[in-house]
């Protein structure tokens, strides 16, 4: 592979890529094709709108998840170039760690994979924390609380949030998502004493409600309510700063004023001049905060549904924990989650959400920094401002404050979905083919979080199987000590049976039959939205038949499962009328097949705008990628050419041809290599350096290429810290990572 296509770490077949330290690369040319640019045709039929919102979603959340993925890769290159600049190991130090620990390394070490049953148990462990949201939210409370490091919780926030429920527009996944808030939102009151101190610091709850905020729907809202407001600001040419001693600076850098040591803001308001500005910029910034908190507030009804239910939420715990907390503070603590996790972080970085295009100057984000700076006042309702020339906007701040707290509570009114978990549940593992695509890190650090914190998991009452399933595992173990690389998990319960409880708000039984006309009129209800054509059927028996005829892409394979779901529920009644009586009473209160069609275009055009924001990130993170493979390269060659530097000078670009039984004597070859039908002399291995920075092991069998294998100098930086580490050059030679790394520093490196 070319220097210049290595790439971050991506997919590659579990079963039989050779893993690698090296970046594989990465297909930027093979982009998926984007619907995007296609105009909505308002007359389209309703099988076509319904088509179409199917694609829509399908191709958001992949490209989510690629976003995800790119995020990775490009923190992945931030990493390589930090070793570049500023490696942590002379070659003097690595060759006599090397010395000193290999007598106690020789036989050691290993590449565990994924596969057959291991790969099984993994599966049926993501079921369980799939469909076991309170052992998910446990997970997270207690690591964010007890973890040192914070980017441990953060990864794992990150990895449940895009690939446990990755799936944006699939009413399962957000449903048991906020039922995993629902959990961890009680452990975080249960664990307070005081309710003023909910939600305001950085905890791992609060962090995973931002994370939450900035899936598709949620970037939607932000897109269309905030844009138009927020480039009208970003394009306002002159500063509108109103903290004194800022004002007073910049009239030292215009020479009207003489520069004042430590200068107070009591000192800079004795300045007439700084006094006139600060008079003529309040009103101004009061006028541009005014319009964007009125675009905001006749907004309610576009706010995303699981946004406002966890609005609802926040309200309910409040009330059933501390009963006797003013509305004031209620009203305080929902517009902290609304306006401080959600609103504000978009106004004042607009870029990271799409709202803007390009990131806004500085003058112009510090302007859209005070607007949102006075729209948290107003949803806090401070007694006293903490920033003295903040106060200047107290007038305004009161009055808004009554009709912002009537929209937060407007925010909070919205129904409950615990009643349609279950018949959910049974739709999604009917079908009997839900799987997830992980990478082998993601799986590690579940892994490896759960065992470390499995003590604290034991207290909840449904954990037996998720400790039987772990101790099938076995103990936790690094999978990818070769590389990264991602897998297909197949989800599946061994035990046969979907969870009967998902949520705490589930909790009371109910009778058998009661529940089984519940989901029967459920899917009743599924099936006339995705088929409206069977409204015109005289029975359910006519319905159910018509329904399996049934071939559209994306609709049938959902038809089927509500279909043979409503058969196993309609099992469960007294007599067959009562499924006549409930097909005849959703038929009376169904839409007619316009207003549904009319339903998919109004969700066709918000899943466009989704699209259009997700792209244009998907876009943006393409170009960064590029830029710091760019940069990756220069300061690679850079390092690699440097005079002075012991461990990062070239000497030499020549081949040299080591042979594998050579190798094998001096350890450098691991006993487990070898080339089907040659012997091992008849092997031999070719060291070049085609460029400074970079090392290429070509494996030669009678005079013909076998195998090749290419890393970079950050590589040799980066197997510094793993002495037990394989290098694998195709699928025949391993070679023991270190004595690889003392043998390339011989062929290439002046010391």
């Amino acid at each position: 592979m070319n220097t210049e296509e290595t790439m971050p770490l991506r997919s590659v077949e579990a079963s039989d890529a050779a893993l690698s330290l090296a970046l594989p690369e990465l297909a930027s040319s093979t982009r998926r094709p984007s619907h995007r640019d296609e105009a909505i045709d308002e007359e389209m039929s309703f099988t076509d709108a319904q088509l179409l919102v199917f694609v829509h979603k399908h191709d958001i959340m992949l490209e989510s998840r690629e976003n995800f993925e790119l995020e990775k890769d490009i923190r992945c290159y931030d990493a390589r170039i930090g070793l570049l600049i500023n490696h942590r190991l002379t070659f003097e130090e690595f060759v006599q760690r090397y010395k000193t620990s290999r007598g106690d390394r020789r036989g050691s070490g290993s590449d565990p994979r994924l596969r057959g049953p291991l790969l099984q148990h993994y599966g049926c462990l993501m079921y369980i924390l799939q469909t076991e949201p309170d052992l998910v939210a446990k997970l997270i409370w207690v690591t964010s609380q007890y973890s040192t490091d914070t980017s441990k919780a953060d990864n794992l926030m990150k990895v449940i949030m895009s690939t446990i429920y990755g799936n944006h527009f699939e009413q399962r996944d957000e449903h048991l998502l906020l039922c995993m808030f629902e959990h961890a939102l009680k452990f975080e009151f249960e664990e307070s004493e005081d309710v003023n101190g909910l939600l305001r610091h950085n905890s791992g709850v609060t962090r995973m409600m931002t994370m939450y905020t900035q899936r598709g729907p949620g970037v939607e809202y932000l897109h269309h309510v905030l844009s138009e407001s927020v480039q009208k600001i970003a394009a306002i040419g002159e500063s509108l700063e109103v903290h004194p001693v800022k004002i007073y600076h910049d009239l030292v850098q215009e020479g009207v004023a003489e520069q004042i040591p430590a200068l107070q803001e009591a000192q800079a308001l004795e300045n007439e001049r700084v006094r006139q500005i600060i008079a003529e910029r309040v009103p101004r910034l009061e006028e541009l905060t005014g319009e964007l908190l009125q675009t905001i507030i006749s907004s309610v009804d576009a706010v995303p549904y699981a946004i406002r239910w966890l609005c609802n939420l926040i309200q309910s715990l409040i009330e059933q924990y501390f009963p006797e907390t003013a509305k004031d503070t209620i009203c305080s603590l929902i517009g902290g989650f609304f306006f401080l996790r959600y609103v504000n972080p978009n106004i004042i970085a607009p870029e990271k959400s799409g709202v803007m295009c390009t990131a806004p100057k500085p003058s112009s984000r510090r302007t859209l920094t005070l607007v949102a700076k006075i729209l948290q006042n107003v949803a806090n309702k401070p007694k006293k401002l903490k920033e003295v020339y903040m106060q200047r906007f107290n007038d305004f701040v009161a009055r808004n404050q009554s009709q912002l707290k009537q929209f937060i509570f407007e925010l909070a009114k919205v129904p409950g979905f615990h009643d349609t978990m279950e018949v959910e549940h049974l739709m999604a593992f009917s079908k009997g083919d839900i799987s997830l695509e992980m990478m082998v890190s993601e799986i590690t650090l579940i892994h490896s979080v759960l065992e470390e914190y499995s003590s604290d998991l034991k207290s909840l009452g449904n954990s037996a199987r998720l400790f039987e399933i772990l101790q099938d595992i076995g103990p936790a173990q690094n999978l990818c000590s070769a590389g990264d690389y991602k897998v297909v998990l197949k989800v599946f319960s061994r035990w046969g049976n979907v969870p009967k409880s998902v949520s705490p708000s589930s909790e009371e039984q109910v009778d058998k039959e009661q529940s089984a006309k519940h989901r029967c009129q459920v899917l009743v209800e599924q099936l006339f939205n995705l088929l409206p054509n069977i409204i015109d059927t005289s029975s359910l028996a006519e319905g159910m038949r018509r329904a399996r005829e049934c071939n559209t892409e994306y609709v049938a394979e959902r038809v089927q499962s509500a279909v043979d779901n409503l058969e196993m529920s309609l099992r469960q009644l007294s007599c067959q009328e009562e499924g006549e009586q409930i097909f005849a009473d959703v038929k009376k209160v169904s839409p007619s097949t316009e207003e549904l069609r009319k339903e998919y275009l109004k969700e066709l055009r918000n899943l466009k705008n989704i699209a259009f924001i997700v792209s244009s990130r998907n876009d943006w993170l393409f170009a960064q990628l590029n830029l710091y493979k760019d940069y990756l390269a220069a300061v690679r060659a850079k390092a690699a050419s440097e005079q002075g530097r012991s461990f990062l000078q070239g000497k030499t670009h020549c081949p040299v041809r080591l042979g594998l039984s050579q190798l094998l004597k001096d350890g450098v070859a691991t006993p487990e290599s070898t080339v089907n039908g040659f012997r091992h002399k008849d092997v031999t291995l070719v060291f070049t350096s085609p460029s400074p920075g970079a090392y290429d092991i070509n494996v030669v069998c009678q005079g013909e290429d076998h195998d090749s294998r290419r890393f970079q100098l950050e590589d040799l930086l980066e197997l510094q810290g793993y002495p037990d580490l394989r290098l694998n050059v195709g699928e025949s030679i391993s070679l023991d990572a270190p004595a690889a790394l003392l043998l390339i520093s011989k062929l290439f490196i002046r010391h």
